[in-house]
């Protein structure tokens, strides 16, 4: 949903039996200073990924780093590459995008993160947060931020910039877009690896700061069961649709992008999809 706001920058992708394994990959770009980041780190991150090599068996907890160095490093990979495209090695274009995808298993979901855009999983009708909002104020945020020469002003970087953590800015990443400890705004991701549960966890579900400046992520969660259980909504597109506009009604001024995936059991236990297998929609 573009919202109050003049243009769309914000990017998404849901795809489905990803790549070559029994995973899914979804993902919320919230693009600021312009849309060339968020849409090209979007089409980066997606045609990446399909090349990294997953160990699939995710039952093993030895094994879940498979996911996470894969997810941690293209994060790195990608600021990288972005970097490297005219636009922003000529300085022509200074937009930079919050990243925050999942992949969904049948086992675990693993959750990588660098940004204010936030995910969540409901658990028995419960948010559990997969990834933390990073804002400059936040202690650690702050010290990296302090240590690179910088200073944070009324919650910005600099007095400027509104998150901590991102893809493309590279303004704030002159001369260390190598060493994401050394950037005032970092490319860096936090990755949580959560064992999920099939017969407890319902749906995940991420959204950008649009969405979770006006609601709680339990609110969120709420809504959208009160959708689908009290108000009989058919389909998970039509909550997203109705979730986006309630955010709206509330106050929201910014851009809006929502995505979510209902997982196997949530979906045969109540049959929303008059099959049982994974549901998707995403909205943007």
């Amino acid at each position: 949903m573009q919202g109050k706001r003049k243009t769309q920058e914000d990017a998404h992708c849901v795809s489905m039996n990803f790549g070559d394994y029994d995973h899914h990959l979804m993902m919320v770009c919230d693009g600021h200073g312009g849309s060339l980041a968020a849409k090209r780190v979007r089409e980066i991150m997606e045609a990446h990924l399909k090349k990294k090599k997953f160990d699939v068996d995710g039952t093993k907890k030895e094994q879940h780093g498979s996911y996470a160095s894969n997810l941690f490093n293209a994060f790195l990979e990608v600021d990288k590459k972005l970097s490297e495209e005219e636009p922003f090695k000529e300085g022509k274009d200074f937009s930079g995008t919050t990243v925050n995808l999942a992949m969904v298993c049948e086992k675990i979901i693993v959750c990588a993160n660098a940004g204010d855009t936030r995910c969540v999983v409901s658990k028995d009708q419960k948010a559990i947060d997969l990834s933390q909002d990073h804002k400059p104020t936040h202690p650690e945020e702050r010290t990296r931020i302090v240590k690179a020469g910088g200073h944070v002003t009324n919650g910005r970087v600099n007095g400027l910039h509104g998150v901590a953590r991102s893809l493309g800015d590279f303004g704030y990443k002159e001369g260390c877009i190598g060493d994401p400890n050394k950037q005032l705004v970092t490319c860096r991701p936090d990755v949580m690896v959560y064992p999920s549960s099939i017969s407890e966890d319902e749906f995940v579900l991420i959204c950008c700061d649009g969405v979770w400046d006006v609601l709680s992520s339990q609110e969120a969660i709420t809504f959208i069961h009160e959708c689908l259980v009290v108000k009989k909504v058919p389909d998970l597109q039509t909550c997203l649709d109705m979730l986006l506009d309630h955010c709206l009604e509330k106050g929201s001024n910014d851009n809006m992008t929502a995505a979510i995936i209902a997982l196997p059991g949530f979906c045969r236990v109540h049959n929303y999809f008059k099959k049982p297998s994974t549901g998707i929609c995403n909205v943007s």
